[in-house]
């Protein structure tokens, strides 16, 4: 079947998902449009995801790891890592250069879109 050409209004994460679903969604979203949450204000776009482990004691959509290559989120029951993000309509860039322009810290929270 075929399936139509889908929007980054289709595509926004909800962190209350479970971990494979939001996984599901970054992997079918990348690598266009990209699934897509909000950090202070900005929309930002997720690419090469990956299911990295279980960190039930944070909240969902908040930064549970920062790496040289990559960034954890949780999810409600894990987490999710990532390589690389996209702020609104630029170019991909490192999830670490990303986290290191924005002085994100462990903690720090996406917001559902």
């Amino acid at each position: 079947t075929y399936q139509g050409w889908c929007s980054s209004n289709d595509v926004k994460i909800d962190w209350g998902l479970s971990t494979k679903q939001v996984f599901d969604l970054i992997r079918g979203s990348d690598p266009t449009p990209g699934a897509n949450s909000t950090y202070e204000g900005n929309k930002v776009s997720f690419f090469g995801a990956n299911i990295s482990g279980n960190n039930s004691i944070a909240e969902p959509g908040s930064l549970t790891e920062i790496t040289d290559s990559q960034i954890s989120v949780a999810t409600v029951d894990g987490s999710i890592s990532v390589q690389r993000l996209r702020i609104g309509k630029g170019a991909k860039i490192s999830a670490h250069e990303y986290a290191t322009e924005t002085n994100m810290t462990v903690g720090d929270r996406f917001s559902d879109s």
